[in-house]
């Protein structure tokens, strides 16, 4: 919370002095905040998956499930979710090469 309010307070400075050192460091903590918000774990992306495994949107869960994969490439019981996503989504080649890499 204490960088958000510098990045305010420089902000401030920034908008009423136009000091373009102040612009530049706001810019920075909002890139900063953001991509630190943004950051997900390969736990958030399975546990997504998983929700929209139960809805039935199968698309959303295979985007999610590889996500996952991508950080946690060896985790068997993630393979095997997208397998059957790729089955229930009707997706059947892509499964078999889902279940092989594991």
């Amino acid at each position: 919370m204490r960088t958000i309010s510098l990045a305010r307070q420089c902000a401030v400075v920034a908008h009423f002095t136009g000091n373009f050192a102040a612009r530049f460091f706001v810019a920075l903590a909002v890139s900063v905040l953001t991509s630190v918000a943004a950051a997900q774990t390969a736990e958030d992306y399975r546990r997504n998956a998983i929700e929209f495994s139960r809805s039935k949107s199968w698309d959303q869960a295979i985007v999610n499930y590889r996500k996952a994969l991508e950080l946690e490439p060896g985790d068997a019981n993630t393979h095997y979710n997208l397998a059957l996503a790729l089955k229930y989504s009707g997706r059947r080649k892509e499964r078999s090469k889902s279940l092989n890499q594991r």
